[in-house]
C-alpha cells in the first residue's frame, strides 16, 4: 500500500510538471526555446543534469544540435564538428528506435563517445527518436546519466511524451516557415508582374453579417500604378 500510493504520488507530481511544461511552452516565442524547456524537463525527470536534442538534416544526412544542457561550451563545440554528435542520437534516427548505452565503459562503445564521457562525467545514456507524422525521423532526444543505468519504465514513458511535445513543436515551426516562404514567392511574383492585382476583404456588420464595405489588404505595383496611388 505504501509503495502503491508513492507511485501513485509520483504520478501527480509528474503529471503536473506535465502541465506546467505544456504552460511555459505555448508562452515560448521559438522553437530553439521550446526545444530548451523540454531537454531540461526531461533530464529533470532523469534526476540527471546533462542533456542533448538533436535535429536530422535530411539533405546531409547529419545530426545538429538544437538545444543542450549541462555539457561545457568545449564539449558542445567539439560534438558540433560531429556528424553522428553522441553516439545514441546518431543510433537512435537510423534504428528509429530507443537507444540506450546501459554503460560506457563497455566493451561495444564508440571511442569518441568513451573520452567524451570521461571528460563530461556522464556514465550512461537514454536516447529517444523524435518522429513526424509521416514517419520522417526529425532528430533524437538523449539525456545523459551520471552512473551505469538503464532507464525506469517511468523514465521510458516520459521520455516518449516529452519527444512527441518535440516533434510537435519542430513540425509546427517548419510548417509555419514554409507557409511564409510561399507566400514571399507568391508576393514576389505579384510584385514583379505587370498586371495590376489586388485583394479586397469585406466588412460586415455586426448584426446582420451583411458586407457594408471593402478593405484594401494588398496591392502590388502595377496595380498602384494604375490607381495612381502609393501601395502603402
Amino acid at each position: 500500500l505504501v509503495r502503491t500510493q508513492a507511485e501513485l504520488g509520483q504520478q501527480v507530481a509528474d503529471l503536473h510538471r506535465l502541465h506546467e511544461l505544456t504552460s511555459r511552452l505555448l508562452d515560448a516565442r521559438t522553437l530553439t526555446e521550446q526545444l530548451q524547456m523540454i531537454l531540461v524537463a526531461l533530464a529533470d525527470f532523469h534526476g540527471a543534469r546533462q542533456g542533448l536534442l538533436t535535429l536530422f538534416d535530411t539533405p546531409s544526412g547529419t545530426l545538429g544540435i538544437a538545444a543542450s544542457t549541462g555539457f561545457t561550451p568545449d564539449a558542445i563545440a567539439r560534438l558540433m564538428q560531429t556528424s553522428g554528435i553522441d553516439g545514441a542520437c546518431a543510433i537512435c534516427c537510423a534504428q528509429r528506435e530507443r537507444t540506450v548505452i546501459e554503460d560506457i565503459a563497455g566493451a561495444d562503445v564508440d571511442p569518441g563517445l568513451r573520452a567524451l564521457a570521461s571528460e563530461e562525467g556522464f556514465r550512461a545514456v537514454h536516447a529517444t527518436p523524435l518522429d513526424g507524422q509521416d514517419g520522417e525521423a526529425l532528430g533524437a532526444i538523449s539525456i545523459h546519466l551520471d552512473r551505469p543505468r538503464m532507464p525506469t519504465a517511468r523514465e521510458r514513458t516520459l521520455a516518449d511524451i516529452c519527444a512527441r511535445k518535440a516533434a510537435t513543436f519542430i513540425e509546427r515551426a517548419r510548417a509555419q516557415a514554409a507557409y511564409q516562404e510561399s507566400q514571399g514567392r507568391f508576393q514576389a511574383v505579384l510584385d514583379a508582374s505587370a498586371v495590376p492585382f489586388v485583394v479586397l476583404s469585406p466588412i460586415r456588420e455586426d448584426s446582420s453579417g451583411v458586407v457594408v464595405d471593402f478593405e484594401w489588404r494588398y496591392v502590388n505595383a502595377a496595380a498602384a500604378q494604375a490607381l495612381h496611388r502609393p501601395a502603402e
